[in-house]
């Protein structure tokens, strides 16, 4: 239960906290270019700036694109957060797991090593600091909701009690049908008269609702009542409800981040605006009785509680914000609405590439092991100096590079990388020599000997080939191996990638483990290997399937893995909820015809020869 908890908190965390400043960076740099054209610019601009910000809460915060000025600004200020979040991540016992892919050319899997086979279990038995503010974040945002519920529900009684049942006088319904129809509105709303509100708004985003004060139609004259209808059947038309109920959520989960609240001040300020404007663009000569019905409507409603609550568009949300209103209703904007509407869409086309990618590419992926920090490292592109093997001279070999990549996923969007590893292999005339993690591999086909090279302990052991695990291996490991037997099936997608400037096939290998005479441990890996480079190919399949008897695999998944023809230039292995993912990606670096080096061969000296091996990694 601690890691599962664990690993939703810093799940949570991972997305909550960069989605904390890049929205706030975000309402600031549109607060700032709003303060600057709010006298002159059309109301439609503003209004698309500020909805922004609402497109922003919805956006993966890993987003990154080369051309986002917000992403420069905050690149300095992120990448010293995330060291110091990654130090104290590690203070806390939380270590970057090292987990090789299955069946790397040149890495070998968690099976060999005896580690857990799925990442996310190597967690602190403690719990991580981000599951304090998690629960806190529960608390408010449940606190938030309850009051949500509640204003909801009366709304719902104040439709179910409405007193008395009022009927519509006939001229206020043809008033509804002649706006619905003009503007193609296929939805009425449904009236109701109630005493809890002051004055006329409009709810419900499938249902809408328009609530009217008690006998508010008595003392209104016809034009009056057109306007206001106009007005609120306006908020329909604009799809304001919609938005609105969305505002609503988003502000319920971030609750937390106070200038969400200015920023949905702004938007609900000119969003009236924009709806004046809509109506304006119906009455457009007829527009100054309209701004005389607002006046006068708001000088009676000067001593009245105009709050109409969280489910409601009224007309007078912010009264003490008429007078930009009124202003803008004695310009004939309705002229200019096409120009307008154009304007915004090219202002958030411009905007939405310049200002919402925040993610830090290259920002500082975490610490490797040894307490260093690294970046995402970029894959450089080298020349294959392919070769015929017949024709290849006996002191050339293919050497081939990998390194493994460890990745954390929310959502399906990567927000670290760390480089946890790297292998090397030569495929030399008659034998393979593998270096990885600790370890080097000599196969020598010629003198059919395997030479198994342990660099931290400083022992190596040999045994004639074909492989013989319980001459080669203590009881312990021979037993743990079995343990640990791999099964599994190889598809060919048909699908390609291009690594390296090589075309590679892409082949699905479905794994699972053997424990105790049932399967279970299951993944999925991609790998992609091509043909495309010369040489010989019969060697290093030899060697793969002693590396894969070296680690007990089962006959009938080695002759599935033999499906994989060539080279395997990148595997990719993605593993855990949605939410929280981690994926493992060994990606070919490397690739060129080499001479080999002096001493590849050789056991260095002073290594102590030991009869079996007390450990396979």
């Amino acid at each position: 239960m601690i890691p599962l908890l664990n690993r939703a908190a810093e799940a949570w965390f991972g997305w909550m906290w960069p989605m904390f400043w890049q929205v706030n960076l975000l309402i600031v740099v549109v607060w700032l270019i709003d303060a600057a054209i709010r006298r002159w610019a059309w109301p439609q601009v503003r209004y698309a700036l500020w909805l922004l910000v609402l497109l922003k809460l919805v956006i993966p915060p890993t987003w990154n694109l080369p051309v986002s000025a917000t992403q420069q600004l905050a690149r300095p200020v992120v990448e010293r957060f995330e060291l110091q979040t990654e130090l104290a991540t590690r203070t806390s016992g939380n270590k970057s797991l090292q987990t090789p892919l299955d069946d790397a050319p040149a890495t070998a899997t968690a099976a060999d090593t005896g580690a857990p086979s799925d990442p996310l279990a190597a967690v602190s038995s403690g719990l991580v600091w981000q599951v304090w503010p998690l629960a806190i974040w529960l608390v408010g945002m449940g606190m938030f909701g309850i009051l949500l519920w509640r204003q909801l529900r009366n709304l719902r009684r104040w439709h179910d009690a409405q007193q008395p049942r009022q009927t519509i006088p006939p001229w206020y319904h043809e008033l509804l049908v002649e706006i619905t129809s003009t503007w193609r509105m296929g939805q009425l709303p449904a009236i109701v008269f109630s005493e809890q509100v002051t004055t006329p708004a409009v709810c419900g985003v499938l249902k809408p609702v328009l609530f009217l004060p008690r006998n508010y139609l008595d003392s209104l004259s016809r034009e009056e009542a057109r306007h206001v209808l106009l007005h609120e059947l306006a908020h329909m038309k604009r799809g304001d409800l919609w938005l609105h109920a969305a505002a609503m959520a988003l502000q319920i989960i971030y609750w937390f981040n106070p200038l969400l609240a200015l920023a949905r001040g702004q938007i609900q300020h000119v969003r009236e605006i924009c709806c004046d404007l809509t109506v304006a663009g119906t009455l457009r000569e007829q527009t100054d009785g309209y701004r005389n019905t607002l006046l006068g409507t708001a000088r009676e409603l000067l001593s009245e509680n105009l709050a109409p609550g969280l489910g409601l568009l009224g007309v007078f949300e912010e009264p003490f914000r008429l007078v930009p209103r009124l202003r803008w209703l004695e310009r004939p904007s309705w002229q200019w609405r096409r120009q307008a509407v154009a304007t915004a869409a090219i202002v958030v086309a411009v905007s939405v590439p310049l200002l919402l990618p925040m993610g830090i590419h290259g920002a500082p992926a975490g610490l490797m092991d040894n307490g260093i920090l690294i970046d995402d490292l970029a894959v450089v592109s080298q020349t294959l100096d392919s070769y015929d093997d017949a024709a290849s001279p006996a002191d050339l070999a293919l050497y081939q590079k990998n390194v493994t990549h460890r990745m954390r996923l929310v959502l399906g969007f990567r927000v670290e990388t760390q480089r946890i590893g790297f292998s090397e292999v030569w495929v030399g005339s008659g034998w393979v020599v593998e270096k990885s993690g600790g370890r080097t591999l000599i196969v020598d086909f010629d003198k059919n000997v395997l030479t198994f090279i342990d660099h931290d302990r400083e022992a190596w052991a040999t045994t004639p080939l074909p492989l013989d695990l319980d001459e080669l291996c203590t009881p312990e490991v021979r037993q743990q191996l079995r343990h640990q037997r791999t099964n599994g099936e190889v598809t060919l997608t048909g699908r390609t990638r291009e690594v390296q400037d090589i075309s590679c096939a892409e082949y699905r290998v479905d794994q699972w483990r053997e424990r105790n005479g049932r399967f279970s441990d299951h993944i999925n890996l991609k790998v992609f290997a091509s043909e495309e480079p010369a040489f010989d190919r019969r060697v290093f399949a030899k060697f793969l399937d002693v590396l894969r008897r070296l680690h007990d695999r089962h006959p009938e998944y080695r002759q599935q893995l033999q499906k994989i023809r060539g080279l395997q230039l990148r595997l990719e292995l993605t593993q855990g909820p949605l939410l929280r993912q981690i994926k493992l990606v060994d990606q070919l670096e490397e690739i060129e015809l080499v001479p080999v080096p002096i001493g590849l061969l050789e056991v260095p000296a002073g290594y102590e020869q030991v009869a079996q091996l007390s450990e396979v990694r």
